[in-house]
């Protein structure tokens, strides 16, 4: 048997090294998640009443490189982080991302589950679909990651807030110390603000990272 035969015959089939080097991305933004989670004012950033984050971005990565599975894997990982940090280590408004917590008298509950996990693991799905859809639609490929990107972060955003709004408003207003009717001003100044940085910040660094990996890895995009 020839050497070069030898050789093809220890090499694994494209498929299985593709199949690999997937999943060994997905374990590394999942991993990344927890890093960014543990280490203070990196994935989480006070701003005010409300946490600015980083956490967004690892999901959205997901999803654009590795599909729709890997977004809501990734996102279920951000959901569940945060759902462990506002009970392990509650702020005031810890109940709103967790039904264990109970602050001034108002506690987390059902609600808490689907503002802390929904809005994360529709991001990651907003991601890869939009991608997938522009990608077919419009060969403009930075343009429509960039676009996916922002569209799934501003996701996120308004999910998490309009579940505030709806779920606990009455709870978030007295914690803050501010009336009712001015929460939804608050909340949609945050939107506007924090919601388009933290978009904006999704396609500055999510964008370069898709094309350079799209060209490395050539058969790592679904």
């Amino acid at each position: 048997m020839k050497q070069n035969d030898h050789q093809a015959e220890l090499q694994p089939p494209v498929s299985q090294k593709r199949r690999l080097r997937r999943q060994i991305f997905l374990v590394f933004f999942v991993v990344l998640e927890v890093v960014m989670t543990l280490v203070p004012f990196l994935g989480f950033i006070p701003v005010g009443p409300i946490n600015a984050t980083t956490l967004h971005l690892p999901v959205i990565l997901a999803g654009l490189l590795l599909g729709w599975q890997a977004g809501l894997v990734t996102g279920f990982t951000f959901g569940l982080l945060s759902m462990l940090r506002a009970t392990f280590q509650p702020d005031l408004t810890s109940f709103i991302f967790s039904p264990f917590i109970t602050i001034s008298g108002y506690s987390g509950n059902l609600s808490s589950l689907f503002i802390a996990f929904v809005p994360r693991m529709l991001m990651g799905l907003a991601a890869a679909w939009l991608s997938r859809w522009l990608l077919r639609h419009w060969h403009k490929q930075a343009l429509a990651y960039g676009l996916s990107a922002f569209v799934a972060s501003m996701c996120n955003t308004l999910l998490v807030l309009t579940g505030i709004y709806v779920f606990h408003r009455q709870g978030y207003s007295h914690v803050i110390q501010v009336s009712v009717s001015a929460l939804f001003g608050i909340l949609a100044a945050s939107i506007t603000g924090i919601g388009l940085v933290e978009a904006i910040l999704a396609d500055i660094i999510c964008v370069p990272i898709v094309m350079a990996l799209q060209k490395g890895f050539k058969d790592l995009l679904v």
